[in-house]
């Protein structure tokens, strides 16, 4: 499953931002699946070929992006188990638009 431009744009932020050296090439990465929570979602990936080494950490704990139509923005988190980007979760903060129609908005807004 194709990853969405606003998720491209996340992982793009955020290993700019945190870990450039680590940063893999976005275009080959495709999603398994996406689990809604309520208040956010879990992008879980197709296991990829580049490997970062071999380590599990957490890369975006300061990543926020404003979006129209979150009150508060969202963050997101990368996680990387043994080497290989596994999970991305955003989620929103505040109240106003529903988290599940909120998540449907990456292909309208990116992180211009």
């Amino acid at each position: 499953m194709e990853l969405t431009r606003f998720e491209t744009d996340v992982l793009t932020a955020i290993y700019a931002a945190e870990a450039p050296e680590l940063l893999v090439d976005i275009s080959q990465l495709e999603a398994q699946s996406r689990e809604h929570t309520g208040v956010g979602v879990f992008v879980n990936m197709l296991p990829s070929k580049k490997k970062t080494g071999g380590k599990t950490f957490k890369l975006g704990k300061t990543f926020l992006a404003e979006v129209d139509g979150i009150q508060n923005g969202v963050g997101a988190l990368l996680y990387v188990e043994e080497g290989t980007l596994t999970t991305i979760e955003m989620y929103c903060f505040g109240a106003g638009a529903s988290p599940r129609d909120s998540f449907e908005l990456y292909n309208k807004y990116g992180l211009d």
